[in-house]
């Protein structure tokens, strides 16, 4: 297993792993609470794929992107183009959902309390175009 597959939350005693080693395939993040044994998951709906993107504050980031939404770039790297980014806690609570209509989220860094979405637009001869970066600002929780 890739380490983009998978995330390690040592604070909050849990693991989230995809269920593909390969990005396109994806359609389900399995949730493992190390204290209880407890496992959950989070599932795309059918016809769509779910990605495992990071994790900010002891919460899971993930994206959803329809089948087909795809890109290979030349150096062979599977994107993801998700419309939708969802932030939720371990128990899958709904925290923050980034969507804006037009704009495809390729990636997400998280650094300190804010994550960066790399995004992309298609362009008017159908090709993906890189555009700004757009962020979000996780609420701080004590």
């Amino acid at each position: 297993m890739k380490k983009e597959n998978y995330i390690v939350d040592v604070n909050n005693h849990y693991i989230a792993w995809e269920n593909n080693s390969k990005k396109e395939a994806v359609t389900e993040i399995f949730i493992l609470d190390l204290e209880t044994g407890n496992k959950d998951s989070l599932t795309a709906p059918a016809g769509e794929r779910i990605n495992l993107l990071g994790i900010i504050d002891n919460n899971i980031i993930y994206g959803y992107a329809k089948e087909n939404a795809y890109i290979t770039t030349p150096d062979g790297t599977v994107e993801m183009l998700m419309y939708e980014v969802r932030i939720s806690d371990k128990a899958k609570n709904v925290l923050e959902e980034y969507k804006k209509r037009g704009y495809y989220i390729t990636g997400a860094m998280a650094d300190g309390n804010i994550i960066t979405l790399k995004r992309k637009k298609k362009g008017e001869h159908g090709e993906y175009e890189k555009v700004s970066d757009d962020y979000i600002l996780n609420r701080v929780t004590e």
